[in-house]
């Protein structure tokens, strides 16, 4: 029966310093190479970031990119053979709602369309979203952001900024109706939309469908609670040590943090009749 792996990105699959441990790509290399295991990376990220950190691991990768919004599969490690497996961008009235209550507050925003970046200023909030990113958004707007959410299809939105503005917004945010959204916060810095009619768990199950994978075949990892519902779905669910708790209570393995070369550990623990050492 052929298996899968399912890598959450930050706080899981990279380090702090955002690099994939070397022991990881070896052992993830070997088990997709000589045992035909399939790769799903699944992040909150846009599309363009998930696939640098698919040619950081040098393995075909499925992408679930926006928190589950977008899913892609290749057939090869480039695009050519890609297939859009969930498509749920925001709605332009719920995206022109959440940046209407940003209007007079002192936040850094960011735009997200599938494949494009639009940030209203460049900043040091900006800096720490260029550096998880791993390159910077396409075009600074300064103002005239809002107007830039008509052009295209909008997958997410993110705000940062100092915890008093985003406590601020928040108790805004309390009071809005949206038509179809989800907030999210893993930080008191930060505050980000996506559909509500996205999640990772089943845009990661409809990619696994496609690949001829059960559930039951694959081993999910994650760190934070945009990864619940993983965890709650796929019966073999892995929790980093940083992971919320959350996360530690719904997964059915612990194993140390993404600091340290956990993820290899386990994976030649679980496989060690098929991996030479």
């Amino acid at each position: 029966m052929k298996k899968a792996l399912v890598f959450d990105i930050d706080g899981t699959l990279i380090t702090t310093d955002k690099r994939i441990p070397e022991e990881t790509i070896d052992i993830v290399g070997r088990l997709h190479r000589c045992h035909d295991v399939g790769v799903v990376l699944a992040s909150g990220r846009m599309p363009k970031s998930v696939r640098r950190i698919c040619s950081e691991l040098a393995v075909p990768c499925h992408l679930v990119s926006f928190n589950g919004a977008l899913a892609e599969t290749y057939g090869d490690v480039d695009a050519s053979d890609r297939k859009i497996l969930a498509d749920y961008p925001v709605s332009p009235a719920d995206v022109a709602r959440f940046l209407s209550e940003i209007h007079a507050l002192d936040l850094t925003v960011s735009i997200f369309g599938r494949e494009s970046w639009i940030a209203n200023r460049d900043d040091y909030w900006m800096g720490r979203e260029k550096r998880g990113n791993g390159f910077p958004p396409d075009r600074i707007v300064g103002d005239t952001i809002a107007a830039q959410s008509t052009e295209e299809p909008i997958y997410k939105v993110m705000v940062r900024g100092e915890e008093s503005q985003i406590a601020t917004l928040q108790t805004k945010l309390d009071s809005v109706v949206f038509e179809n959204v989800v907030l999210y916060s893993d930080r008191p810095t930060i505050i980000e939309i996506t559909s509500a009619s996205a999640n990772k768990a089943t845009s990661v199950a409809t990619t696994l469908e496609l690949l001829d994978i059960r559930t039951e075949e694959a081993f999910v990892f994650g760190d934070a609670d945009n990864d619940l519902e993983m965890m709650r779905l796929f019966p073999d669910s892995v929790a980093m040590a940083n992971s919320s708790e959350a996360v530690l209570d719904a997964a059915r393995f612990r194993i140390g943090t993404n600091n340290e070369p956990s993820i290899a550990d386990f994976l030649r623990a679980q496989f060690s009749i098929h991996v030479a050492q």
